[in-house]
């Protein structure tokens, strides 16, 4: 009894914190598609709770996102939202609901079970998910900067990408913060939301004809919309990584 009112505290709290960032800048930093935060009190309160309150966490995430699209729309508001557009001819879908719910509840169940795999694991198996979600990123990006570069500059480009990633796990499997399990943990969970969500935005919009970014880059919507995202998903995996991590070993030490 006394573990159940403890844990409806610390959901209390988490849920309190989704809400204060999502009105504030500590969850979303404006971009061309936001650069969100908010994902990381729920990877840690799925990790702490489980995966069911974890899920309850990951509902709050989507509505409130879906609260903020819809007073502060931005250029890619009709994804979270179906009554939104940022041009009449784009057509907009109720399906919209499915990109603003599914993939931040899934970020509140994934990270839990992650855990709990990479905790029975050796530091050379959480080393080898995390090359994994890497390749996947780095695949992304190469394909962005294909888009937009060529010759001296895609291979200054090229390179320099895989120079910051090599630095980015090195400095990782150095650490003497301890065990990589939560770092690890942070970067799943961040790349579960990333992943979900552009897989539901092609499945529902990637093949109308409405979706082409005229006179914004001359390139397809979904072409678009994969390089930002991806951007923006290596930032919230990177900041995901060292911010569960921190949260979670202060933890496991009090």
């Amino acid at each position: 009894m006394k573990n159940n009112a403890k844990d409806l505290v610390i959901l209390s709290l988490f849920t309190a914190i989704i809400a204060l960032m999502t009105f504030t800048p500590l969850g979303y930093i404006p971009w061309i598609v936001k650069i969100t935060l908010i994902q990381i009190p729920v990877i840690v309160g799925s990790v702490l709770l489980g995966p069911g309150k974890g899920a309850f966490l990951g509902f709050v995430f989507g509505l409130t996102s879906l609260i903020n699209n819809t007073i502060n729309p931005g250029a890619t508001s009709f994804l979270f939202v179906p009554w939104y557009s940022l041009k009449p001819e784009v057509k907009t879908s109720w399906l919209s609901l499915i990109i603003c719910f599914v993939p931040r509840i899934l970020t509140g169940i994934v990270p839990y079970y992650a855990a709990k795999f990479l905790k029975r694991r050796s530091k050379l198996t959480k080393l080898a998910v995390l090359w994994i979600i890497g390749i996947v990123l780095f695949h992304l990006i190469i394909r962005l900067l294909k888009g937009y570069l060529s010759g001296t500059s895609y291979i200054i480009a090229f390179h320099l990408a895989l120079i910051i990633f090599i630095l980015l796990v090195y400095v990782l499997t150095k650490s003497k913060r301890g065990d990589v399990t939560y770092a690890v943990t942070g970067a799943i969970g961040a790349f579960t939301n990333t992943i979900f969500f552009l897989l539901f935005t092609w499945l529902i919009f990637g093949k109308g004809d409405a979706f082409t970014a005229n006179g914004v880059v001359g390139k397809s919507f979904m072409d678009f919309l994969i390089g930002i995202v991806t951007i923006n998903g290596c930032l919230e995996i990177i900041a995901s990584m060292f911010c569960v991590s921190a949260i979670l070993m202060a933890i496991k030490k009090r």
